[in-house]
């Protein structure tokens, strides 16, 4: 009888887990679909599709192209529901603190660049910026590819950038755009993906001014920026997410490298930070 009552409880728990799930997917699909056959389509791809995907080991290949209702009229290929969720809190300045500028950016290097949501955001606030897009995926760099066709204001590069020139392993699992890194942290797979130090980026884009850089790179943020010369002279604003848990030194450590600029960190998870940062004399 006590085993029973143990089945019960936990068939009665994961229901009811299952129903916040759905309720949060649903309130989120109509919050982002443009109509109401976008917002049903996003509702069943988070509800069903996708997980019943991971179940049978299609995760990542279902590419769905959905319309979206932002500020704008959006469309954005997606293969995951990672891609889906993370829509809002960037759109939407969750994520990042995109800066306020006195005048409008001319140069924007989105580092991480996943699938160009942010790579997007950017593209529509800064309007006389060009932006440069560097994601080594190969699933993510092909959405990518796809999301920013038309936009002649960027360009993207499926290279790692790193604290060396050269190649180096990528990890990740497939099917899955999450904490891919070029660290070995037990993924499934791996490929050999060309890497550029941010100061062969500089030199290769012509770059004489960023007016703003994001990094999103799993761990490697810190060693990028410790070993260029040039950032701290050509960059205006920065926007870090910072993995305190992969970096190759302390989040104090981190926040030394910093020096000439404002700087403000929040935590968003767990060893999980945003560093934004403006050099003073702006």
């Amino acid at each position: 009888m006590y085993m029973l009552w143990r089945w019960i409880r936990s068939v009665l728990f994961r229901l009811a887990r299952l129903e916040r799930r759905v309720r949060s997917d649903v309130a989120l699909a109509l919050v982002l679909g443009r109509g109401w056959s976008d917002k049903a389509l996003i509702a069943g791809v988070l509800t069903v599709i996708y997980p019943f995907a991971r179940r049978i080991g299609l995760q990542g290949k279902l590419r769905i192209r959905v319309s979206l209702r932002l500020d704008q009229e959006l469309r954005l290929t997606v293969s995951e529901r990672a891609h889906i969720t993370q829509i809002l809190p960037i759109w939407t300045g969750a994520e990042y603190s995109f800066p306020s500028v006195k005048e409008q950016p001319t140069n924007i290097l989105d580092i991480g660049a996943n699938i160009g949501v942010t790579t997007l955001k950017l593209h529509s606030l800064y309007q006389n910026a060009r932006i440069f897009a560097f994601e080594p995926h190969p699933e993510n760099f092909g959405l990518l590819s796809e999301n920013i066709q038309g936009l002649s204001r960027v360009r993207a590069f499926r290279r790692a950038v790193s604290d060396r020139d050269g190649s180096s392993d990528f990890f990740f699992s497939p099917g899955s755009s999450i904490s891919a890194s070029l660290k070995p942290r037990g993924f499934g797979r791996h490929e050999v993906v060309e890497c550029a130090t941010l100061d062969t980026i500089i030199r290769e884009c012509e770059l004489f001014q960023i007016d703003i850089l994001k990094l999103d790179v799993e761990g490697a943020e810190m060693a990028i920026l410790r070993e260029s010369c040039e950032w701290r002279k050509r960059v205006k604003s920065l926007m870090v997410e910072v993995h305190e848990e992969l970096m190759d030194g302390t989040l104090d450590e981190f926040i030394g490298l910093f020096d000439g600029f404002r700087l403000t960190v929040r935590r968003i998870s767990e060893n999980r930070y945003v560093a934004e940062a403006q050099r003073r004399e702006l």
